[in-house]
């Protein structure tokens, strides 16, 4: 009877088969997060273990924690937030002020209305949170508005319509050249030619001398004197004109560039003078 029962149960029980095969045996997906058996799944109970950790001295392990947390539970901001602001204290507490800083400012571009529970959070976080906010650093700069370049300043001093034609005026720029050219031109040539020669004959009368030379008479060389000096006074006339154009032209150019006002959004206003 014995003997029966034995044989009975040794052929109820499954004989062991060969070990499963490493390359045939069904891998993980890649890039899939599955958590360890020991981390649960719910992310409230996930930020309660790191807060946990951090108050029982492991600081790493919670920074740690916290970092997995945000990148998991990107879909819940509260659970991100809390763990920010915790990440904060604990940066805080080992000396990393930026990364505290960081951090808060995070937390801020969310929640800019956020006050910190200060039974929750020590003093010194609370202190540091709202440092921070009212500092301002957490907002969205604006982009940095396009300046027109000023108009690039002209000499006025320049002659033959040279400031004109660098202020945009051809016209200006032409008659100046015109008018200055020739009184300066014909001035100077007149001087030469007095300089030269001005010789004139006895009594003031025209004549040779005895080498042949033309001996001009006291009239002409008189006439010539004056228009010499009308064209000098033209020329320095035209050059003071032209002067004192560009200086207004200038002037009028810089005051269009510089004035601007704009009073409310869409609307500008602009001076000439």
């Amino acid at each position: 009877m014995l003997c029966l029962l034995a044989r009975a149960a040794a052929a109820a029980e499954p004989e062991p088969g060969p070990p499963p095969d490493p390359a045939t045996a069904q891998a993980p997906a890649a890039g899939s997060h599955a958590l360890p058996p020991s981390l649960p799944a719910d992310p409230a109970a996930r930020l309660e273990g790191a807060i946990r950790s951090y108050h029982a001295g492991q600081q790493d392990l919670a920074l740690s924690l916290l970092t997995a947390l945000i990148r998991d539970a990107a879909h819940d901001p509260e659970i991100v937030r809390d763990a920010r602001l915790y990440m904060a204290e604990i940066l805080l507490f080992q000396g990393n002020e930026a990364g505290a800083r960081e951090a808060v400012e995070l937390v801020l571009r969310d929640h800019p209305d956020l006050i910190l529970d200060p039974f929750r959070h020590p003093p010194d976080i609370c202190a540091f949170f709202e440092l921070v906010k009212a500092s301002g650093s957490w907002r969205p700069q604006p982009p940095p508005a396009l300046v027109e370049p000023a108009p690039r300043r002209t000499s006025p001093w320049l002659p033959l319509g040279i400031s004109q034609a660098r202020q945009g005026r051809p016209v200006a720029a032409g008659l100046l050249a015109t008018g200055q050219g020739l009184s300066c031109g014909l001035s100077a040539g007149l001087f030469l030619w007095i300089a030269v020669d001005r010789r004139y004959g006895s009594e003031g009368e025209p004549g040779f001398t005895d080498d042949g030379q033309r001996l001009w008479s006291l009239d002409t060389l008189q006439a010539r004197r004056a228009a010499q000096w009308a064209s000098t006074a033209t020329c320095y006339a035209s050059y003071g004109l032209g002067v004192l154009d560009a200086s207004v032209a200038g002037r009028r150019a810089r005051r269009q560039a510089t004035i601007g006002l704009a009073p409310g959004p869409g609307l500008a206003v602009a001076a000439r003078f």
